[in-house]
Protein backbone atom coordinates (compact mmCIF):
# COMPACT_ATOMS: atom_id res chain seq x y z
CA UNK A 1 0.00 0.00 0.00
CA UNK A 2 2.85 2.37 0.76
CA UNK A 3 4.32 1.78 -2.69
CA UNK A 4 0.93 2.20 -4.38
CA UNK A 5 0.40 5.44 -2.46
CA UNK A 6 3.81 6.71 -3.54
CA UNK A 7 3.15 5.72 -7.16
CA UNK A 8 -0.22 7.46 -7.07
CA UNK A 9 1.40 10.59 -5.61
CA UNK A 10 4.01 10.56 -8.38
CA UNK A 11 1.30 10.11 -11.00
CA UNK A 12 -0.60 13.04 -9.47
CA UNK A 13 2.38 15.33 -10.04
CA UNK A 14 2.94 14.03 -13.58
CA UNK A 15 -0.72 14.45 -14.51
CA UNK A 16 -0.82 17.88 -12.89
CA UNK A 17 2.15 19.04 -14.95
CA UNK A 18 0.67 17.51 -18.09
CA UNK A 19 -2.69 19.20 -17.56
CA UNK A 20 -1.10 22.55 -16.80
CA UNK A 21 1.40 22.60 -19.64
CA UNK A 22 0.33 20.26 -22.43
CA UNK A 23 -3.44 20.24 -22.08
CA UNK A 24 -4.09 23.67 -20.60
CA UNK A 25 -4.93 25.26 -23.93
CA UNK A 26 -6.89 22.26 -25.23
CA UNK A 27 -9.31 21.97 -22.33
CA UNK A 28 -12.13 24.37 -21.55
CA UNK A 29 -12.61 25.90 -18.10
CA UNK A 30 -15.04 23.19 -16.94
CA UNK A 31 -12.71 20.42 -18.06
CA UNK A 32 -9.75 22.04 -16.29
CA UNK A 33 -11.81 22.38 -13.13
CA UNK A 34 -12.76 18.70 -13.33
CA UNK A 35 -9.11 17.68 -13.80
CA UNK A 36 -8.04 19.84 -10.86
CA UNK A 37 -10.72 18.20 -8.70
CA UNK A 38 -9.51 14.74 -9.73
CA UNK A 39 -5.89 15.71 -9.06
CA UNK A 40 -6.77 17.03 -5.60
CA UNK A 41 -8.63 13.85 -4.68
CA UNK A 42 -5.90 11.65 -6.13
CA UNK A 43 -3.15 13.48 -4.25
CA UNK A 44 -5.05 13.43 -0.98
CA UNK A 45 -5.89 9.74 -1.30
CA UNK A 46 -2.33 8.87 -2.34
CA UNK A 47 -1.33 10.11 1.11
CA UNK A 48 -4.21 8.21 2.72
CA UNK A 49 -3.17 5.02 0.92
CA UNK A 50 0.42 5.46 2.10
CA UNK A 51 -0.82 6.10 5.64
CA UNK A 52 -2.93 2.95 5.56
CA UNK A 53 0.16 1.06 4.37
CA UNK A 54 2.23 2.39 7.26
CA UNK A 55 -0.46 1.52 9.79
CA UNK A 56 -0.85 -1.94 8.25
CA UNK A 57 2.90 -2.49 8.55
CA UNK A 58 2.88 -1.59 12.26
CA UNK A 59 -0.38 -3.23 13.26
CA UNK A 60 -1.90 -5.50 10.59
CA UNK A 61 -5.66 -5.34 10.46
CA UNK A 62 -8.35 -6.24 7.96
CA UNK A 63 -9.62 -2.68 8.38
CA UNK A 64 -6.42 -1.04 7.12
CA UNK A 65 -6.20 -3.54 4.27
CA UNK A 66 -9.77 -2.74 3.29
CA UNK A 67 -9.12 0.99 3.59
CA UNK A 68 -6.13 0.76 1.29
CA UNK A 69 -8.03 -1.27 -1.27
CA UNK A 70 -10.93 1.15 -1.21
CA UNK A 71 -8.65 4.20 -1.54
CA UNK A 72 -7.00 2.55 -4.55
CA UNK A 73 -10.36 1.61 -6.09
CA UNK A 74 -11.66 5.12 -5.46
CA UNK A 75 -8.65 6.61 -7.21
CA UNK A 76 -9.14 4.37 -10.24
CA UNK A 77 -12.89 4.89 -10.48
CA UNK A 78 -13.37 8.49 -9.33
CA UNK A 79 -10.18 10.16 -10.53
CA UNK A 80 -9.62 7.85 -13.48
CA UNK A 81 -13.24 8.26 -14.52
CA UNK A 82 -12.90 12.04 -14.52
CA UNK A 83 -9.65 11.90 -16.53
CA UNK A 84 -11.19 9.57 -19.10
CA UNK A 85 -14.37 11.64 -19.30
CA UNK A 86 -12.43 14.87 -19.82
CA UNK A 87 -10.35 13.50 -22.68
CA UNK A 88 -13.50 12.02 -24.20
CA UNK A 89 -12.10 8.53 -24.57
CA UNK A 90 -15.19 6.81 -23.20
CA UNK A 91 -18.63 8.30 -22.90
CA UNK A 92 -19.91 5.69 -20.46
CA UNK A 93 -17.58 6.36 -17.51
CA UNK A 94 -19.94 8.81 -15.84
CA UNK A 95 -21.69 6.13 -13.75
CA UNK A 96 -18.42 4.83 -12.26
CA UNK A 97 -17.38 8.21 -10.89
CA UNK A 98 -19.88 8.18 -7.99
CA UNK A 99 -18.92 4.57 -7.25
CA UNK A 100 -15.34 5.80 -6.84
CA UNK A 101 -16.51 8.53 -4.49
CA UNK A 102 -18.38 5.94 -2.46
CA UNK A 103 -15.20 3.83 -2.32
CA UNK A 104 -13.34 6.82 -0.90
CA UNK A 105 -15.97 7.27 1.81
CA UNK A 106 -15.97 3.56 2.64
CA UNK A 107 -12.16 3.67 2.83
CA UNK A 108 -12.32 6.45 5.39
CA UNK A 109 -14.86 4.47 7.41
CA UNK A 110 -12.51 1.47 7.38
CA UNK A 111 -9.60 3.65 8.46
CA UNK A 112 -11.79 5.04 11.23
CA UNK A 113 -12.52 1.49 12.37
CA UNK A 114 -8.80 0.66 12.24
CA UNK A 115 -8.00 3.69 14.38
CA UNK A 116 -10.73 2.81 16.83
CA UNK A 117 -9.38 -0.74 17.03
CA UNK A 118 -5.85 0.54 17.63
CA UNK A 119 -7.06 2.87 20.35
CA UNK A 120 -8.69 -0.03 22.18
CA UNK A 121 -5.67 -2.37 21.91
CA UNK A 122 -3.78 -3.04 25.15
Amino acid sequence: MLSLGAASGLLTVVLGALSAHALGERLDADQLTAVKTALAYQGFHALALALAGLIEHQSPSPWTGAAGGLFFAGTLLFCGGIYVKVIGALGLVGPVIPVGGSAFMAGWLCLLAAGWRLGRSP
